[in-house]
C-alpha cells in the first residue's frame, strides 16, 4: 500500500470498524485527508476521534459522515 499520500483525500466506507478503520488509521498517520463513512453514529464518532489523534498536521482534515452507501439516492445530500 502506497502511504505517500499527504494532502490527498481518501474516502473509506465502513470506516468505523474492522479493515475500514484500520485503513483510516493508516492513512491518517500517513498525512492523508480522511473521510470516514459509516452507518453507526456512535462507532463513527469513536473512529473519528481515534483517527484525529493520529493525524500528522494542522493542514490535514479528518471528517466523518453517517451514511448508508447502499442508499444511492440519499448519498449526495448526506455528503454535503
Amino acid at each position: 500500500m502506497n502511504a505517500a499520500v499527504p494532502g490527498k483525500w481518501v474516502w473509506i466506507t465502513g470506516g468505523s470498524s474492522g479493515i475500514g478503520l484500520a485503513l483510516a488509521k493508516h492513512y491518517a498517520r500517513a498525512g492523508a485527508n480522511v473521510a470516514l463513512l459509516a452507518r453507526d453514529p456512535v462507532k463513527l464518532q469513536a473512529a473519528l476521534t481515534e483517527c484525529s489523534l493520529l493525524g500528522s498536521g494542522s493542514d490535514q482534515r479528518i471528517v466523518a459522515a453517517e451514511v448508508d452507501v447502499s442508499d444511492l439516492p440519499a448519498l449526495p445530500s448526506r455528503l454535503e
